[in-house]
């Protein structure tokens, strides 16, 4: 959440159903992103590195300003194959180590004049 106040747009690539996605969203009480806080949405079956590009010109941002996050190594490796400009990055295994996780990537630090 402090990413999206700070402004970062939040969206999601799935290819799980949607109805389970949004089950995920509006039922998970570990989870604390809810479908508001997503600007945009693509859940299929279609190639993520498809999904991002169609989610960065829905969003009017370059793919250079665009950070990918999955928990499968090979989505990872795709993105980072195939949309070389994306930084690509393997969340981890487990849920409690997302928050550090984000706050070290250099990515999202913003400057300031």
């Amino acid at each position: 959440m402090a990413l999206r106040s700070r402004g970062v747009l939040l969206a999601v690539s799935s290819k799980n159903d949607l109805p389970a996605v949004e089950q995920a969203f509006r039922e998970r009480g570990d989870m604390v992103l809810r479908s508001e806080h997503i600007s945009e949405w693509e859940v299929h079956r279609e190639p993520k590195t498809e999904s991002i590009k169609r989610i960065a010109e829905r969003l009017n941002i370059g793919l250079d300003s665009t950070v990918f996050l999955d928990d499968n190594p090979a989505e990872v490796a795709l993105v980072r194959m195939s949309l070389p400009q994306v930084r690509a990055y393997q969340m981890p295994d487990k849920p409690e180590q997302f928050v550090d996780f984000l706050a070290a990537l250099e990515d999202f630090d913003q400057l300031s004049l």
